[in-house]
């Protein structure tokens, strides 16, 4: 009988130290890294493809009174441009834009994410998972989308210390999707890791990358490269340091120069830019679509009421930027 309580007095310490340890997700100063690797085909040719996206927390916006946390994203893409040509040395396209904003609920252990000009949170991750759970449909985790309907279950919930931090890592049965033969990984593509969920970091199969299956087949691999916190690196571990992207890396392709002003304005603004706009769209702090202004007119008006309102700008070459703007 005394082992027995032994045994019950170990599991329930064991239980309350995962269970107090919760680590939410960062609420400013956090710069994630996701990569990609596909194929596209047409007949038996196949063409490869690489990304990386940039995610960082910018600042705080108030949104139906709960606080969310703005996620800005840059986003570099090579695409090989014929048949053997290694994607990185295949033709270059950049954009960056806030991408969405996302909050915490560490009662729950959950995190929801709010796209930009949408009106609902979206479940981003569920960290409130035990040995044996399957993984609940989300923002980036949609079963119906997996090959032969096969579902990631936790199949061990370990802790790990990064960034100093003691975290919960919950370790996945990986889906077959997730196995797909690919080419010879780029340099810029790390190794290639099991997938996991941990806290206040996110998927390392990428943190804002849908994980789901093309069901025509098509090899993708997609990861987490790494994570950096208050200026440190976290992820992978404390000695890797992220790669990020800080601007173009040759001159085919000119950064987005727009800037607003006045800004606060009182109503009329104005907007210095180096290549000539498409388009101007104007959303709320919700996100919700206002109004679209004539991209050849030399200075716009706000709308009466005072409050911080986004504008996207678009090019001609399809490259745009939102751009927050103060109405006071």
């Amino acid at each position: 009988m005394q082992k027995v309580l032994l045994l019950f007095a170990f599991f329930f310490s064991f239980t309350v130290v995962f269970s107090q340890n919760y680590t939410p997700m960062p609420t400013s100063n956090a710069v994630w890294v996701d990569s990609a690797l596909w194929q596209s085909r047409a007949g038996n040719l196949t063409l490869d493809h690489c990304e990386t996206i940039q995610t960082e927390i910018i600042g705080d916006t108030l949104i139906n009174g709960i606080i969310y946390h703005t996620l800005f994203q840059r986003k570099e893409r090579f695409d090989a441009n014929f048949i053997a040509q290694p994607c990185y040395l295949g033709t270059r396209t950049y954009q960056e834009y806030t991408y969405a904003f996302y909050r915490n609920d560490s009662a729950q252990k959950k995190v929801f994410i709010r796209m930009f000009g949408d009106t609902i949170d979206q479940l981003l991750y569920d960290f409130n998972l035990n040995v044996g759970d399957s993984l609940p449909n989300t923002f980036l985790y949609t079963n119906n989308n997996q090959i032969n309907s096969e579902i990631d279950t936790v199949i061990a919930v370990t802790q790990i210390n990064l960034g100093l931090k003691l975290r919960i890592i919950y370790t996945l049965s990986d889906t077959i999707c997730m196995q797909n033969t690919l080419p010879p990984l780029p340099p810029i593509f790390p190794n290639y890791i099991k997938g996991s969920l941990i806290e206040g970091i996110g998927h390392t199969h990428g943190f804002l990358y849908p994980h789901d299956c093309d069901p025509s087949g098509i090899a993708k691999k997609t990861l987490l490269s790494c994570f950096h916190q208050n200026g440190r690196a976290v992820y992978p571990d404390s000695t890797h340091q992220c790669q990020l992207i800080v601007g173009t890396i040759n001159n085919t392709f000119k950064d987005l120069k727009w800037q607003l002003y006045p800004n606060p304005s009182s109503g009329e603004f104005f907007i210095d830019s180096s290549t000539k706009l498409k388009s101007i769209q104007l959303f709320d702090i919700k996100g919700r679509f206002i109004k679209e202004y004539s991209p050849i007119k030399s200075s716009w008006q706000l709308p009466e009421e005072k409050g911080i309102y986004f504008l996207r700008l678009e090019d001609h070459q399809g490259q745009f930027q939102f751009k927050k703007i103060v109405r006071q």
